[in-house]
């Protein structure tokens, strides 16, 4: 007897969320004034480095642990990588950028996985750290990006870039043993540890993923901003986490994550933000309606696919009975 198949609403979702903020900010913000074609490219160019660097923190997520370093990691890395730059050549920037993210993945990867501390305390440990660095290296001295990098900061080459990286990172997540690794301790870590495992390892490059990819991201940032402050990077981590989120990433980690849903919640969010600050909506309550999205958004996400599983084990039984 063949089971009845169920409409995929967790894959729809995202999509409805994102055509209603579409229809929407047109009627609030002006269809011509939002969606004329320099405001587009100026809404990929903001939502880029969030996308990038999703596609890092959801390998942590995936695994069922938070990552909030990366507003802080991304002036580090950054800026860091400024003062390689103006220092040692423009090419110097680069290695040096990614290699402190690589650190930052790493540290935290060992504190989790050897010292098995609690990734939300040790990750908010890191930023504020990171943030008392930022202080010191880029207070009264603004880490410049080189100009020889700044090639990069071209709306083409962005979405070139974005395409490789996404289709690479869709080949590691989706079609290798390590991807199904990640989803299945984020299902179950001690049945992953019981059938053999090395869940350490695999934990530890989630890690190491999700800082290089958020250092990629700043190199992109210095690009376009010319440069970094003590102030750069601020709410970053946020931004990402809601890109995810409001995309339909789970919480909770494991199989029902996909990498799409991070394209379309960046979309999403920066649609919402833009649409309501070109509505002139006060930033106070421009928050306010980004955490009521994003709140409704997670609880029916989390509302359906707890639904849908209860179909799923009922349709189960049914056919078991049959």
């Amino acid at each position: 007897m063949k089971t009845k198949k169920t409409f995929p609403w967790l894959t729809v979702v995202p999509f409805m969320i994102l055509a209603a903020i579409i229809i929407i900010m047109g009627f609030v913000a002006g269809w011509g004034t939002m969606y004329a074609g320099n405001n587009i490219e100026a809404l990929f160019n903001q939502a880029f480095n969030w996308m990038v660097a999703g596609l890092g923190m959801v390998f942590v997520t995936t695994i069922g642990s938070t990552d909030i370093t990366h507003g802080a990691l991304l002036c580090l890395a950054g800026g860091l990588g400024c003062y390689a730059g103006q220092a040692w050549g423009v090419w110097a920037m680069v290695p040096v950028a990614l290699l402190v993210g690589i650190a930052s993945g790493a540290l935290l990867g060992i504190l989790n996985t050897k010292f098995k501390a609690n990734t939300f305390m040790m990750s908010l440990a890191l930023m504020l750290a990171y943030k008392g660095l930022n202080g010191s290296l880029f207070l009264n001295k603004r880490a410049v990006c080189p100009e020889g990098i700044k090639f990069i900061d071209n709306v083409w080459f962005k979405i070139i870039f974005l395409i490789i990286l996404f289709l690479v990172v869709l080949f590691v997540y989706n079609y290798t043993p390590f991807g199904t690794y990640l989803k299945g301790i984020g299902e179950n870590e001690t049945a992953m540890k019981h059938v053999g495992f090395n869940v350490s390892k695999v934990k530890f490059a989630a890690f190491v993923i999700s800082g290089l990819l958020c250092a990629l991201a700043s190199v992109f940032n210095s690009a376009r901003l010319g440069g970094f402050d003590n102030k750069a990077g601020v709410s970053f981590e946020m931004n990402v986490m809601m890109v995810m989120f409001i995309g339909g990433i789970p919480v909770s980690g494991g199989m029902k994550s996909q990498l799409y849903k991070i394209i379309i919640g960046a979309f999403t969010i920066i649609i919402l933000q833009n649409g309501l600050k070109v509505a002139n909506i006060e930033a106070g309550y421009v928050q306010l309606i980004m955490g009521i999205v994003l709140l409704l958004s997670v609880g029916f996400t989390l509302f359906l696919s707890r639904r849908l599983s209860r179909l799923n084990e009922k349709a189960a039984v049914n056919q078991k009975n049959a």
